[in-house]
């Protein structure tokens, strides 16, 4: 049988708990070596330093591209989403070209990741 994890028990004590990378949107989400919990994603709030941009249509439906020609890291994808919620809540298809989004800077999202 596959065991199912109570979240408000001694079940998911801290000695089963895993840890994904600073970089990774589940970060943040409780989890064990079996069990993820519902996502719950970092708060990045937005701030004077980020940059706007209007999106190229190189970038349309393709967050990892733009996230590694912003940050050397494709794996920050989510971090678009997470900065425009009331622009990008499908970041695939929302992604298109010609709508604005703000980017945060790669020093900015450093300390804000811990990296």
């Amino acid at each position: 049988p596959i065991p199912s994890c109570d979240w408000s028990s001694d079940v998911c004590s801290s000695d089963l708990l895993i840890k994904y990378s600073s970089y990774s949107q589940y970060y943040t989400t409780d989890q064990t070596s079996w069990c993820l919990n519902i996502l719950s994603f970092r708060n990045i709030d937005q701030d004077p330093s980020d940059t706007i941009i209007c999106l190229d249509s190189k970038y349309e439906k393709d967050p990892y591209m733009l996230a590694y020609d912003y940050y050397n890291n494709e794996k920050l994808w989510w971090v678009f989403m997470i900065v425009n919620p009331d622009i990008i809540f499908d970041p695939i298809n929302d992604m298109l070209a010609g709508i604005y989004i703000r980017i945060p800077t790669l020093t900015r999202l450093n300390s804000v990741l811990g990296t």
